[in-house]
């Protein structure tokens, strides 16, 4: 009998060697002797796609409608196509949410591996007098029937990423979330199915099945515009924030009809542009940490959202004492307060508690709100949390500008995000920058990056710590061995210059310099007296040149001068 699931996730889906399971093979043992025909009745095929065809059958045991997928003829001699079919059944099947698609079984039969799962049927109606309904994706919907509305986008995807939330606590990484991976059931409910190219934790983190690699270093699986950039880099290099990625993606489309691949902010509500912007950062670093994170940042978008039960004032509170008054109260009741308060905009006087000023028609919760944001953006600022300061710059603000003070506040705000994201920038290329320069022996340009970059950090001493404090023993090594080098090439000038700006930073190091300044030393005086010798050797040349000169002058003084020269020849002269 073909085994059912969970059972067969429990243990590993690739065929025993020891009995036969190519194409044609009868008899497989891999799973069973059961053929699928013998289990389900086929009914018709529901899709083909790139690795397998999907049939509709129906489970002669339990007489219930299942979809099954099996491999195109031609793939199934690739193992590495092979295993990850059957990877996706182990992926899914070990997984329990009601918006996932449900894997019943897997088995083995002469027309190769097969998977039996739930079969998810639509709100479309039949296409004929009871056939069942057939299958919509998320794709087909939109295409149908147009986008969501905002509200409705963010309660569907809430869903895909509740889902995604228990395949990650799993150690499953989908890695391939596309409208067209997500049916919708009758009621219009989301079901993420085909984890071909999942990606798992433990025994199937490694890629491999059965001995076949599955995803190799380097390799690229994606979707052009649904799959996140590191997965056109390597695709086994990627974690949660891959289906963060992807999950933004299918998000875009349901509003917008459109491949992320061409995503722009302005085809977006203002209200979500941030979370957008956030979940498809390129940089994984800067999207949702998790899918529980994202999930989380729907449901407060989904709680803001909730329209508010209009009410009518009938009391205000005094801001000096906290009294709270009847609205015809003109003073307050504890401390005698005027309730008079200056109108953000135009400054005019106005009664506490009014929204919008009588002179200019400024609206003051909108004002006061942008104040706050900044407030806010400033504190981030203050604690270098950029990243922070960032996400709140491009929170959307309901204020609109009744005058100069107003636009003041917005372009303070839009500079307080250029001046963080500039910040951000910065310090991504300064991390980039340290390893460069280290390996280049740049280690003065090194820290002075790392100094920068912890400037630009709300935890600076967490920043290349251990690099930093190393800096110092290495820069002193890199002079000394300079010197070295100096000196054995008989480059003494360098050598001098090197030794005049070296700081010893050991005792060991300092022990070297004074060894290589007393070499320097030493040739400095040997120069220095060959130079007098040869001083003297010229003097003494140029006096017995000038000499018999001297000897025939008329003066006394040359003639006394040139004394020495003529008592030497004098001495030097045969005798006769």
């Amino acid at each position: 009998m073909t085994e059912l699931i969970p059972e067969q996730a429990k243990r590993p889906v690739a065929p025993d060697p020891a009995h036969p399971a190519a194409p044609g093979a009868r008899n497989a043992k891999a799973f069973g002797d059961e053929r699928a025909a013998d289990a389900y009745e086929i009914v018709g095929t529901i899709g083909r796609g790139g690795m397998g065809d999907v049939l509709l059958a129906v489970d002669r045991r339990l007489g219930r409608r299942v979809a099954i997928k099996r491999l195109r003829p031609e793939r199934r001699a690739d193992p590495a196509v092979r295993g990850r079919f059957l990877r996706e059944a182990r992926a899914a099947a070990a997984l329990s949410s009601a918006h996932i698609v449900h894997i019943y079984a897997i088995g083995e039969d002469e027309e190769g591996p097969y998977i039996a799962m739930e079969y998810v049927e639509s709100a479309l109606p039949p296409p004929s007098p009871g056939a069942p309904r057939p299958p919509q994706t998320l794709e087909q919907r939109v295409q149908a029937s147009g986008v969501y509305r905002p509200r409705e986008a963010l309660a569907l995807l809430l869903k895909v990423g509740r889902a995604m939330e228990t395949a990650h606590a799993a150690g499953v990484v989908h890695r391939d979330l596309k409208p067209s991976n997500i049916l919708l059931d009758a009621d219009g409910e989301p079901k993420v199915a085909d984890f071909g190219l999942a990606h798992l934790s433990g025994d199937g983190a490694s890629g491999t099945s059965g001995g076949a690699t599955l995803t190799v270093p380097g390799e690229k699986l994606l979707t052009l515009g649904y799959g996140a950039p590191e997965q056109e880099v390597d695709a086994s290099r990627c974690d949660a924030r891959t289906d963060v990625y992807g999950l933004g993606a299918l998000l875009f489309f349901a509003l917008t009809g459109k491949n992320p691949r061409f995503f722009r902010e302005d085809e977006l509500p203002v209200s979500l542009r941030p979370l957008l912007s956030k979940a498809l950062a390129t940089d994984p670093a800067r999207r949702h940490p998790t899918a529980a994170a994202f999930d989380a940042d729907i449901a407060a978008r989904l709680a803001d959202a909730r329209p508010a039960i209009p009410t009518v004032r009938t009391t205000w509170r005094c801001k000096w004492c906290g009294t709270v008054n009847p609205i015809e109260k003109r003073f307050c009741d504890g401390c005698g307060w005027n309730g008079q308060v200056h109108c953000l905009e135009c400054d005019a006087e106005m009664r506490f508690g009014i929204q919008f000023c009588g002179a200019c028609g400024a609206n003051q919760a909108a004002y006061e709100s942008a104040q706050d944001l900044l407030r806010r953006i400033d504190r981030a600022v203050a604690a270098r949390d950029f990243a922070h300061a960032a996400a709140l710059a491009e929170s959307p603000l309901s204020l609109e500008p009744a005058g100069p003070a107003g636009r003041r506040l917005l372009e303070t705000v839009r500079a307080r995000r250029e001046e963080s994201r500039a910040a951000l920038d910065r310090a991504a290329r300064l991390r980039e920058a340290i390893p460069v320069e280290m390996r280049a022996g740049n280690y003065e340009r090194a820290a002075a990056a790392i100094d920068e970059l912890r400037t630009l950090s709300a935890a600076p001493e967490d920043q290349h710590a251990g690099e930093r404090e190393g800096l110092p023993a290495l820069v002193e090594s890199r002079d000394l061995d300079r010197i070295e080098r100096a000196l054995a090439e008989r480059d003494w000038t360098v050598a001098g210059r090197l030794l005049l700006r070296f700081r010893g930073e050991t005792k060991d190091g300092e022990l070297r310099a004074a060894r290589y300044a007393r070499l320097l030393g030493r040739h400095r005086r040997l120069r220095k007296a060959l130079a007098w010798t040869g001083c003297a050797a010229a003097a003494v040349a140029l006096y017995f040149a000038l000499a018999p000169l001297a000897a025939g002058s008329s003066s006394k003084t040359l003639r006394a001068l040139a004394g020495p020269y003529l008592a030497l020849r004098a001495k030097s002269a045969p005798a006769r």
